[in-house]
């Protein structure tokens, strides 16, 4: 996820459902542009194949109690979803979406 700048509570192995890293208390903010992301707990899900290779891979990201704010600075650049590109799934459990006069890149 480059081009954010991300902070975590805590950090442990997730091994139900997949392979993956829980996180509590994630937080992420785009470096150029504009867009926050806050979540009470966040799963990634890595590609195991490619774990073993040594490369760790996102293949899926739940995420519970999302709060993701949207709304630009007058000089911010356009929040970009580039990171959710390969993914196979995006899940969101009671999250809130602020969109305010945005321009979106998807």
């Amino acid at each position: 996820m480059t081009g954010y700048e991300i902070s975590l509570d805590d950090v442990e192995i997730y091994v139900w459902n997949g392979i993956g890293i829980r996180a509590h208390g994630f937080e992420a903010h785009q470096k150029e542009g504009f867009g926050t992301i806050h979540a009470s707990e966040t799963v990634f899900f890595l590609e195991a194949l490619q774990l073993l290779r040594g490369r760790v891979v996102l293949k899926r990201l739940d995420v519970e109690r999302p709060i993701i704010d949207l709304a630009p600075s007058d000089e911010s650049k356009p929040f970009s979803f580039a990171f959710l590109s390969g993914l196979d799934s995006l899940t969101m459990d009671k999250g809130s979406l602020f969109i305010k006069q945005s321009r979106l890149r998807l």
